[in-house]
């Protein structure tokens, strides 16, 4: 049986936790354990927050350093779960997420690390995708092995750029979702309903707890967290 505890880090943003507590609230799988790692200055929000999900299991940390990666350590290491669902505060999500990465998880005994599809708003649409914009872009990328996160089979190109494309494509697909030559990350194919990275996005995540104390977030990063996923996703285990 799989204990999950929600880590939640926050900062300033009470309507943000009664959000995200709303949809906690709402899981077909609920959490064993919510625990929210505040640095707001202002925690006067919080008696209210108890006082309206006081069904829901919650345990308040207030370190003294605002930043999301020394955050989701603290809260990381203080769970009593033996998963950690990793929870921004602004994440949405279906009522039976929880509950459907729980069953990959048992499904999937070696399986470490589980996520949906994570969409963001970008100019007015949501997408999970950033695909490459044509020929100079693609050429730009693989000749420096940059990052490409979006559907390589969807592109299309003219001469001359389809005498170029196939070898690309052929050489991204050997990579398997996994990283350039120059180490960066790369999610080119997502032709089938569950697929394996090697880096995603933590936002929203179902991660053994063990694996986060043995690859924790960098606390020197930004506050913010820009690029916080990167390092803690090198340091899974790779079944």
């Amino acid at each position: 049986m799989m204990k999950i505890t929600t880590v939640i880090p926050t900062r300033n943003r009470p309507a943000h936790i009664a959000k995200v507590l709303q949809m906690l609230q709402k899981q077909t799988r609920l959490s064993d354990e919510i625990i929210i790692v505040d640095t707001s200055d202002d925690k006067g929000y919080i008696q209210d927050i108890n006082s309206q999900f006081n069904t829901l299991p919650l345990k308040w940390l207030h370190p003294e350093i605002a930043s999301v990666c020394v955050q989701r350590n603290i809260g990381i290491r203080a769970a009593s779960g033996d998963w950690i669902f990793l929870c921004d505060d602004d994440i949405e999500a279906k009522s039976d997420y929880l509950e459907k990465l729980e069953q990959y998880a048992i499904a999937h005994p070696a399986c470490g690390a589980m996520a949906g599809r994570l969409l963001q708003l970008e100019n007015g649409i949501w997408t999970d995708e950033y695909p490459v914009k044509g020929f100079a872009d693609l050429l730009w990328r693989f000749t420096f092995q940059l990052s490409i996160w979006g559907d390589l089979d969807k592109v299309q190109m003219r001469f001359p750029g389809s005498i170029f494309l196939n070898p690309v494509k052929k050489f991204y697909r050997s990579r398997q979702n996994g990283l350039t030559l120059g180490g960066w990350p790369l999610i080119t194919s997502w032709n089938s309903e569950v697929f394996q990275t090697t880096i995603y996005s933590l936002g929203a995540n179902v991660i053994r707890r063990d694996w986060l104390l043995h690859s924790p977030y960098d606390e020197v990063l930004d506050p913010s967290g820009i690029g916080d996923n990167y390092g803690v996703a090198i340091g899974f285990a790779q079944a």
